[in-house]
């Protein structure tokens, strides 16, 4: 399930200003309108089960760095900077749980708005990450830290990585974060979106 709020105007989820078809200050006025007023868990969850799925995956940050919980390794939260000012993730693992389905949870790995990730637009960079390894290492710390904000609070079954394809395995600590959800949880599921360190293939185009 893509959702965050890019939902308010209907558009590209994160791509829409990576690929400069809008200003990125344009797409984040999304969120003074991002408001989740008709946010229902339990009928996405009675849909879910009676589709006779086994599990569901829910975008908790997509690459626009946009967290649906509250986080407390950074402000950009619907929590902290949204008119919906609450955790969108926990509600919905309760309720899938609740059904007896398997949870999971998507993690953009890039964070196009994070000050020190360096990919900001298709041709915009911050700066050159073999340049500037302060930065990046920033960066590393804060992603862990919003990974093991998931882990901890919501204990998905299943980890759907993304956004792997802009860094090397070892600049992103892959082997560590890989070590962290499964100490978090001896029986996750990763997909391969982890630099080689997933446990199943998810091609696309």
């Amino acid at each position: 399930i893509h959702w965050g709020i890019y939902a308010v105007n209907g558009i590209d989820e994160s791509w829409s200003f990576y690929n400069e078809y809008l200003p990125y200050e344009e797409y984040m006025k999304q969120l003074d309108g991002f408001t989740a007023e008709n946010y229902n868990p339990q009928a996405w969850a009675e849909l879910i089960k009676e589709s006779g799925a086994k599990y569901a995956v829910l975008t908790s940050k997509h690459h626009d760095g946009v967290a649906l919980w509250d986080t407390k390794a950074g402000d950009l939260s619907v929590v902290k900077s949204t008119p919906a000012g609450r955790n969108l993730v926990g509600p919905f693992c309760k309720e899938l749980r609740a059904k007896g389905l398997e949870v999971g949870l998507y993690f953009s790995l890039l964070d196009w708005s994070h000050p020190d990730y360096p990919n900001f637009t298709k041709t915009q960079k911050r700066y050159e990450r073999d340049s500037i390894s302060t930065r990046w290492e920033n960066f590393v710390t804060f992603n862990k830290a919003q990974i093991s904000e998931i882990m901890t609070e919501f204990k998905p079954d299943l980890v759907w990585c993304d956004g792997d394809w802009e860094q090397s395995a070892e600049a992103w600590h892959a082997p560590e974060i890989r070590e962290m959800l499964i100490n978090n949880n001896n029986n996750v599921i990763i997909n391969s979106r982890l630099q080689g360190y997933g446990d199943y293939a998810t091609p696309e185009q």
